[in-house]
């Protein structure tokens, strides 16, 4: 059963509450494949966040080959004692998003790129935009109005909000511990969000933002959540290393936190990709760990 406190940022606090008798078969897996987390305590002074580890990624319409195979090691990171915070991460689009190829007026098909202005009030420029997007749009934006503008890569549509592929993995859920907190991201129509502490529009926007401006325009308390549970260091797992993991590792150094990339639980989307997020990744300063070593780091 699972019971869930929501505040109103969209952050589920949850009480996942898993009967498991001496035959359950997740944690027979865990112990078997990851003899190393037994007896361990995760640093001190860190979180784990695991990113996007839903349906739709793992055997759904926008799959990561091999995501389904770091299941285990994410289990057996989370059930590690002594983490300040474990956070899951998950889109949670409307079936308007922007960022779907379907949704696109142009005519785009998936994985294609599109140009995208929004104005000083964060509303969409484009006559094209209206039909769908409502207020939310500006048909008559002027070069004044422009506040940013920046290349969006489409996709199929995924992680619909209340779909089967916005879920979890089943076996997610099962290792999930108690207490730990869900933020959703990329549920607002018109702003696609990568990282987990900020969407697109703030971050690639450059935007200098800070204190209650910046929790208000990133659509995530993720930042907050961590301050209040004086986390130092985080530990980032999931899925894409090249899309999401990338985008949350590095708004989490702009932030001020020590980050760790766990390399062995984590997967990219495409092979090239996953090389040149480790490369952009190394140069800003992440760490690079394999989760044996977790309990060692610092």
């Amino acid at each position: 059963a699972v019971g869930t406190d929501t505040d109103a940022g969209g952050v589920h606090l949850l009480q996942h509450k898993v009967q498991r008798g001496p035959d359950d078969s997740s944690m027979l897996q865990v112990k078997k494949k990851q003899d190393w987390v037994w007896g361990k305590r995760a640093p001190k002074h860190s979180a784990l966040i695991i990113i996007d580890m839903q349906n739709d990624f793992i055997n759904g319409s926008l799959t990561v080959t091999g995501g389904d195979t770091i299941i285990p090691t994410i289990n057996s990171l989370a059930h590690l004692e002594g983490w300040d915070l474990v956070i899951y991460t998950m889109d949670y689009h409307p079936n308007t998003h922007l960022s779907f190829a379907a949704n696109s007026p142009f005519n785009k098909t998936p994985f294609e790129f599109v140009n995208v202005s929004y104005d000083t009030q964060g509303r969409v420029c484009g006559q094209e935009y209206v039909e769908m997007y409502q207020q939310s749009a500006n048909p008559n934006c002027t070069e004044g109005d422009i506040e940013t503008t920046f290349s969006q890569q489409l996709w199929p549509v995924h992680c619909v909000q209340d779909t089967w592929g916005q879920k979890f993995d089943d076996r997610i859920l099962e290792g999930m511990p108690q207490g730990a907190a869900v933020v959703k991201k990329g549920h607002s129509t018109i702003a696609d969000s990568y990282g987990a502490f900020e969407n697109n529009l703030v971050f690639l926007s450059g935007a200098d933002l800070d204190g209650n401006a910046l929790e208000i325009a990133s659509e995530s308390s993720q930042n907050r959540l961590l301050q209040v549970a004086g986390v130092k260091t985080v530990y980032v797992t999931g899925l894409a290393l090249d899309y999401c993991v990338k985008y949350t590792s590095l708004q989490a150094l702009d932030l001020g936190f020590d980050t760790v990339l766990v390399e062995d639980a984590t997967k990219p989307v495409s092979p090239s990709g996953g090389e040149e997020a480790l490369e952009i990744l190394k140069e800003a300063g992440v760490h690079f760990v394999e989760a044996s070593e977790v309990p060692k780091f610092r």
